[in-house]
């Protein structure tokens, strides 16, 4: 389980969980479980890491449902932008780790989203800079309007 439902699990987002994603290495379809939708989201293995074992069911940690959400979008980005201020005020979450992830993925796009989240929160994250995308990315739902030419990004 990860994304929006990751977020809630370690009480990060106060917003009701419409839908429960989890992360798979199989294509399925959703299903409806006791009027809960649960959608699969078909990933490949080099992405499949960052996953707990918690009772039973594998729960994304804190910094690999940031990644993820990233990554397979879902989540407007001042909503994860918040969830990820409050994990790393309540020290929920690993910013080293969090890197590292980004940087495992050898998502650009990823790298530049994340480093551009960090730097408005006032988080230090050069590591990520080599990793940057080369073209600008547009970034909706930030609450703001302009552009970030250290991470490339348009965002509104």
């Amino acid at each position: 389980m990860s994304l929006q439902a990751g977020f809630q699990y370690y009480n990060l987002i106060d917003q009701a969980v419409v839908k429960y994603s989890v992360i798979s290495l199989k294509r399925h379809k959703k299903i409806l479980v006791s009027g809960n939708q649960i959608e699969f989201i078909f990933t490949v293995k080099k992405l499949f890491f960052g996953y707990l074992n918690k009772s039973g069911a594998y729960i994304a940690s804190p910094e690999k449902a940031v990644i993820d959400s990233i990554y397979f979008g879902g989540i407007k980005f001042s909503t994860l932008k918040d969830a990820v201020e409050t994990a790393i005020n309540e020290q929920n979450i690993d910013v080293k780790k969090l890197i590292e992830y980004a940087i495992k993925t050898e998502s650009r796009v990823l790298a530049s989203k994340l480093g551009f989240m960090l730097d408005l929160l006032g988080i230090k994250n050069e590591q990520l800079i080599p990793y940057k995308y080369y073209n600008y990315i547009k970034i909706s739902g930030t609450g703001m309007h302009g552009t970030n030419k250290k991470w490339m990004i348009n965002y509104d």
